[in-house]
Order: structure tokens, then C-alpha cells, then sequence
């Protein structure tokens, strides 16, 4: 990223680096020796760490002599070089996994570029940033920071940035689990980088695309590709890439079951990695074989390539692996029927498990150990196993709850010593007391005058207590008049609210077959839905308001309003322009204008213009997408629809697929990173179903993990009703909301409508 201050040899190889030296040598300016030490920095940041933290430490060392100069040209190189210097040192915490040290390094490079305007070098820094979010998981912090960075790119215009940038907002998209979103950036740093002819980029891209393919079951688009990244690394040399390429095609040939073709391409894998001598890929590569030959029954050639890929792993000491090996020949000799050989390899891995503490290791070892003594017949044993498999099963999920065992037993053991020691106490004041007769007696007569005070002081309290009780249970049947009041109120806004939504017999009228599922988290909602007809244009909003309850309702009031007002027949031709209207109405009657502090309250939703006579769809959204179900007979060619910018979910077990047209990342309401609404528009066909939905479905926590429906998971209860009518569908998914979130709280409100394309009235 630093190609402005040192370009082409930045990332030269050794030979080169003892020029830098000899370069160190004979420099006589101190601007010279801070540039080579940071060249020497970078070099070094990977292969030898503490080599580079040296050299950085001699590189700010002359720097802060340079800026106490007068000389202001002096001073400006030397905050230009400690900027790069404070880059590296993030780069240097980034590969030791000091994160926090590292992202204060990288903001400390941004303050000082912001003092010289470095637009180039701040936009760098934000997509530093970015990663080290990216390697915490903080994936919202990591695509704030990238779209910091994006918005001085608009500035500088500087591609190769943002070719970088677009890759890395993918990864930040991926780890979420928003696979369309992820391939639109990969694409885009894509088509960046073939411009730039940035051929190692466009390999990584092509890469990346192939791999949320294979996770989505698209297998043989995976393949395509993964080739296509192929023949770039073997354009440019890179074996390492190449052997990777030919493990990724493999393992997709693997899951599509085509054993010989994943054959072909593990064994290149396997060969590349051996001249290059990988040792540790070579060992994925001959494990990998191994699972081919498990899979065709060949039990005899696995065991030959898990031996092999064995005695490698023992050769580089990664013991964990090992293990596994070894637990992997235990389960293939189960197969085969061979006990002993599974109980051997088994107590193998078991104790070097024991010894790493290798919990999920033990398990595996102990399962093969119960299994292979079932077969020998020995009953006895592999219940003495099964225990332990158990045991060690549960131990995984359960060491915080020890943890929290530990901490109350050593609460109750100090505390029962704190008792023993108070004990202790009494028994040398009782004999102390024994010792003198008469201060007992005083004692006893002062503790009685003590009694008969309290008795009067309770006494007094009591009356106090009495009298308070009556005021509060006045004050308690005020309240629940008062609440009862304000409940009454709600009942009466939910009334209006329904009277202000579009009629039941409006819709039935104006839709062919359809239904409008609305569940609100309280009496009143945040979401609601709107419609309207214009000529042979039939109109449908649904939307998500800021919040829930009241406040909710109200801003459903003014959102329905709005669009009343904006929603006319000479704005029928551009759906995102509508969006646009409404977002500067919101924000003019809530008087937003970007203000710290202020406000931010808005929408989102998903907003559609149908076309009566042609089934044409206009669709504009705000973070709310639409999903178009068509049967998979009628689409004639994916990669038609994915090129007009839809992301399809086609998984083989339905005979439909989602096309999902994506809405602008923004809400209708003040944002920092405004723009205009995209209007898409989109041919439907006799049959489709389409759907507009709130997150309130998918965002809702429940199951047995109590985790999140998600995305993906929707989709396929969507896929799975498709045989059913509008209405049934209704009645399945209100079924399945109840069922998933049972003994959750609701999290949010709840819309979804549901529309067959047929013919209109």
C-alpha cells in the first residue's frame, strides 16, 4: 500500500534485500536510512518478526530527530515516514495476533495523515482497519470502515484501492452469511482488477466467487470458477496457488460424488505440493486422496494414503493432526471390520490427545474404542468406553458450567470458614462473660432497656408501615386506572392503525390470490403495509419503522401518509424515485439534518409497482429485499438472471428457486452514506409467487439453540410450502413462526404478504 513513498521493489525477494543493506551502509542522509529501514520493516514483517520491530524502532528513532529540525520540508518527510512507520508496526501486531495494538497503530498513521491531507494513505489505513475488524469478527465495524474508505476513493479516484476494498467488504459480507452480497463485491474487485491486468487479485476473486458456490451446493458454477482462478496461477508461475486450485476442484468433485475426477485432481494437487515440498499441504492432499478411497469402499489404498499423509504430519510435529490421523485410520478399520487395528491406532491418538488436551480428539478415539469392542464382542469394554465418550462429549459443553461450580463451591467454603471464625468469636466472649457474674448482669439489664426501645421503635414503625400500606394500595388502584387508561388507548390507536392499513376487501378485490400475514410485538405496530391502484398499475408497500409499539405506529402513520401523498400516476415510472420523495419528507417533518444527537428515526421497505396488463415489476428498497419464487422448468438460464443483477437460491432438493433482487444498503431517513434509490424492474411470469417481508420473520430468535432464524433458513420455508395455495401458505408460516420462537420472547414485529401472479381482476 505504499507504493507512492517505495514502489516496484517493495516486495522484493533476498537478493535484493542485501542491495537495501549495502545501500544502509553508505547512506549518508538520515531520510535514506529512515526509508530503507522501513522497506527492511516490511520485508521482514512475516518472515522475521522481531527483525522487523527492529528496524522500525531505528526507522522512528531517526524520524523524531528529523521533525524537531526547522527545516519544514524536513519535518513534513519525517511525518511521512512515521505514518508508514506506525503502518508497519500495525502490520507487525496484525501477524503476532496483538490486535488491539495494531489498530492503534493504524489510527495513530490516520492522524497523522489527516494532518497532511494523505487522502491516499487515510483511505489505506480504514481498509487496514477493516481486516483487523474482519479478524475479530466485528463485521458491522469492519463495513463501516470500508465505506470510510470508499468515500475518499470517490475522491481520489485511485482503482487498484478500490479493487482491494471491494474484495475485502465481500469477505466482511461472507462471514455474515450474505453470499449474494459477497459475490457482488468479489465481482466488481473482479472486473477492477482484469482492467488493472492485477491478475493475482482477479485469481483471489474468481477463488473466493467458486468457494460460496460450493457452500451453496452451485457445484458445477464452483468448478467453473475455481478453473477460471486455475489458469491465472498458471499463467503467473504460482505452483502453490495451482496445487491449491486443484484441491478446491477436487473437493467439489468429491461432493458431487464424481470419485474419479476428484482422484485426478487431488493426485495433481499432491504432486505439485511435493515439488514445491509443502510438507503440511502435501499432507491435506494425500488425506484428502485417503477420502476418495474411503468413499469407493477401497479400504486397503486409504489406509495406504492416511499412513502417508501420517508420517508426514509426525515429521513437522503437528501433533493435533496426528491425532486426527490416527482417528481416521481407527474409524476406516471399524469398517472393515478389523477391531484391533482400530483399538490400536485409537489408544494412540487417545494419548496424544490426553496429552494436548485435545477434547474433541479424546471423543472421537473414545467412540472408535466403544464401537471396536462391540464388535469383538466385549460388552463390558465398550460400555467402559461409551462412558467415557460420553463423559468427554458432555465435558466439552459443559466446562463453563464447572467453571461456575468451582467459583460457588469455594464461595460456600469461605463462607462456612467465615462461620467457623464468628463461632470462634462467640465461644471467647460467652467466656469472658463467665468470668465476671456482675457485668453479665449489667449487660443483661442494658440488653433489656435495648429491647424495651426497639419494642417502642417497632411499634412506632409498625403504625408508620400501616399507614403507608393504605396509601400504597391507593396509589396502586390509581395506577391501574391509569393503566387500564393508556391500555384502552393503544386498543383504540390499533383500531385506527387497522382502519388506516388498506381494507381486507380492498385487497381481495384488487389481488388475485394473496394474503397479508401481520403480527405485531405489542397491540400496536412498527411495520405496516400499504396500497394503492392507479389505472393498471397496482402499487404495494411493505415496511419496517423505526422501533415498535406506539412510537412505531406513529411513524407507520407518517410513513402511510407519505406515500399517499407521494404515489400519484405521474410517478409511476420510476419506483426509486418514489423512495426518494418519501425519504426527504421523512426527513423535513423530523427536521433531520445530520446533526450528532439528533433523531435518526426512518424505515425500511420494499416497495413494488405492478403492472396489470404486462406483469411487469418495478422494485425499489430499503434494506428490504424481494423474493420471486418461479419454478425451476420455467428459468431457462441462470446465469441470464444472476447477469440482470439477481442473486438466486436454487437448492436441488425443490423444484423452485429464489430470486432475490437486493435493495439499497440504506433506510429511508437520514444516513452518512446517502444515495439515490435503484429502480429495478422485472419481467414476471403467470405463476410466480412473489414476497415483501420485514426482518422481524428471520431475525427472530428460537429453536433449540435459541439462535436466529436467518436468511437462508427462510428461504428454504418458503421453498418448502410452494405446493400450497396463498391461504395455506398463510396458515403454514404463521404455524411455523409459533413453533420456531416457542418459549422465546417475540423480538419484533411482523409482516410478510405473499402474492401468485394471475391473472388480474
Amino acid at each position: 500500500m505504499f507504493f507512492l513513498l517505495f514502489p516496484a521493489w517493495m516486495n522484493a525477494q533476498e537478493d535484493f534485500v542485501d542491495s537495501l543493506l549495502n545501500k544502509l551502509e553508505t547512506a549518508e542522509h538520515d531520510t535514506v536510512k529512515i526509508k530503507i529501514y522501513n522497506q527492511l520493516a516490511d520485508y521482514y514483517t512475516k518472515k522475521q518478526p522481531d527483525l522487523s520491530f527492529d528496524y522500525l524502532q531505528k526507522a522512528f528513532n531517526l524520524s523524531n530527530e528529523l521533525i524537531k529540525s526547522d527545516d519544514e520540508e524536513l519535518t513534513q518527510y519525517a511525518l511521512n515516514s512515521q505514518s508508514v512507520s506506525h503502518t508497519l508496526l500495525g502490520n507487525y501486531y496484525k501477524v503476532l495476533g496483538d490486535y488491539f495494538s495494531a489498530t492503534e497503530n493504524y489510527k495513530k498513521s490516520i492522524e497523522i495523515r489527516q494532518k497532511l491531507d494523505d487522502k491516499n494513505g487515510i483511505a489505506w489505513n480504514y481498509i487496514d482497519l477493516g481486516i483487523i475488524n474482519t479478524l475479530k469478527g466485528e463485521y458491522i465495524k469492519a463495513e463501516d470502515n470500508y465505506k470510510k474508505a470508499l468515500k475518499i476513493q470517490e475522491e481520489i479516484n485511485n482503482e487498484p484501492l478500490l479493487a482491494k476494498l471491494y474484495r475485502n467488504m465481500g469477505n466482511v459480507y461472507y462471514y455474515q452469511g450474505d453470499y449474494p452480497s459477497a459475490i457482488e463485491h468479489y465481482q466488481k474487485s473482479l472486473a477492477l482488477s482484469e482492467k488493472l491486468n492485477d491478475m493475482k487479485s482477479a485469481s483471489r476473486c474468481y477463488n473466493n466467487i467458486g468457494y460460496i458456490h460450493s457452500l451453496n451446493n452451485n457445484l458445477d458454477w464452483a468448478i467453473d470458477y475455481y478453473r477460471k482462478s486455475l489458469q491465472i496461477k498458471q499463467q503467473l508461475g504460482d505452483k502453490v496457488g495451482v496445487a491449491t486450485a486443484f484441491n478446491n476442484i477436487g473437493t467439489v468433485y468429491l461432493n458431487k460424488h464424481e470419485y474419479d475426477s476428484a482422484l485426478v485432481y487431488y493426485t495433481k494437487s499432491f504432486e505439485l505440493r511435493k515439488e514445491v515440498k509443502v510438507k503440511r499441504d502435501m499432507a491435506i492432499s494425500l488425506q484428502n486422496i485417503g477420502k476418495v478411497y474411503t468413499a469407493v469402499e477401497k479400504y486397503s489404498e486409504a489406509e495406504k494414503y492416511y499412513l502417508e499423509s501420517l508420517k508426514i504430519n509426525e515429521e513437522i510435529e503437528d501433533n493435533e493432526q496426528v491425532a486426527n490421523l490416527l482417528n481416521q485410520l481407527g474409524f476406516l478399520y471399524l469398517r472393515e471390520s478389523k477391531p484391533n487395528k482400530a483399538i490400536e491406532f485409537a489408544k494412540k491418538s487417545l494419548k496424544i490427545a490426553l496429552n494436548l488436551h485435545a477434547l474433541p480428539r479424546q471423543k472421537d478415539a473414545y467412540e472408535i474404542l466403544s464401537k471396536a469392542y462391540e464388535q469383538k464382542g466385549n460388552i463390558h469394554k465398550a460400555f467402559y468406553y461409551l462412558k467415557d465418550y460420553i463423559t468427554v462429549k458432555d465435558t466439552i459443553t459443559e466446562q463453563a458450567a464447572q467453571r461456575l461450580i468451582e467459583s460457588e463451591t469455594k464461595y460456600k467454603l469461605e463462607k462456612k470458614e467465615k462461620e467457623i471464625e464468628a463461632q470462634k468469636q462467640k465461644i471467647k466472649v460467652q467466656e469472658l462473660n463467665a468470668k465476671n457474674q456482675k457485668m453479665k448482669m449489667y449487660f443483661s439489664l442494658s440488653a433489656l432497656a435495648i429491647m424495651i426501645v426497639v419494642v417502642i421503635i417497632f411499634y412506632r414503625n409498625y403504625k408508620q408501615k400501616l399507614r403507608a400500606n393504605q396509601l400504597l394500595r391507593a396509589q396502586k388502584e390509581e395506577i391501574e386506572a391509569q393503566k387500564k387508561e393508556i391500555t384502552d388507548s393503544i386498543y383504540y390507536a390499533e383500531n385506527i392503525q387497522k382502519a388506516v392499513m388498506p381494507a381486507k376487501e380492498l385487497m381481495d378485490k384488487l389481488l388475485p390470490e394473496y394474503f397479508m400475514m401481520l403480527r405485531p410485538k405489542d397491540i400496536v405496530s412498527g411495520d405496516f403495509y400499504w396500497l394503492k391502484k392507479i389505472k393498471n398499475f397496482i402499487v404495494i408497500a411493505v415496511a419496517d419503522c423505526t422501533g415498535h409499539g406506539v412510537p412505531g405506529a406513529f411513524m407507520s402513520m407518517l410513513g402511510s401518509l407519505f406515500l399517499n401523498e407521494t404515489v400519484t400516476s405521474r410517478s409511476l415510472d420510476n419506483a426509486g424515485e418514489i423512495l426518494n420523495k418519501v425519504r426527504e419528507k421523512i426527513k423535513n417533518s423530523l427536521h433531520q439534518s445530520g446533526k450528532e444527537g439528533e433523531a435518526k428515526d426512518g424505515m425500511d421497505m420494499a416497495f413494488m409497482i405492478l403492472n396489470t396488463e404486462t406483469l411487469e415489476i418495478q422494485y425499489a428498497g430499503a434494506f428490504n429485499p424481494l423474493y420471486v419464487i418461479r419454478k425451476n422448468e420455467k428459468i431457462e438460464n441462470f446465469k441470464v438472471i444472476e447477469e440482470q443483477g439477481l442473486a438466486i437460491y436454487h437448492p436441488d432438493e425443490y423444484d423452485y428457486s429464489v430470486l432475490e433482487i437486493k435493495a439499497d444498503r440504506q433506510p429511508i431517513a437520514i444516513y452518512s452514506y446517502e444515495k439515490p434509490f435503484k429502480n429495478h424492474r422485472f419481467q414476471l411470469q403467470e405463476d410466480d409467487r412473489v414476497y415483501a417481508f420485514s426482518d422481524g420473520y428471520p431475525d427472530q430468535f428460537g429453536g433449540k439453540d435459541g439462535k436466529k432464524l436467518k436468511a437462508r433458513n427462510f428461504k428454504k420455508l418458503l421453498l418448502s410450502c410452494q405446493h400450497l395455495n396463498m391461504k395455506e401458505q398463510e396458515d403454514f408460516l404463521q404455524k411455523s413462526f409459533d413453533e420456531w420462537h416457542k418459549g422465546y420472547e417475540q423480538t419484533d414485529d411482523v409482516v410478510l404478504f405473499g402474492l401468485r401472479v394471475l391473472k388480474f381482476h
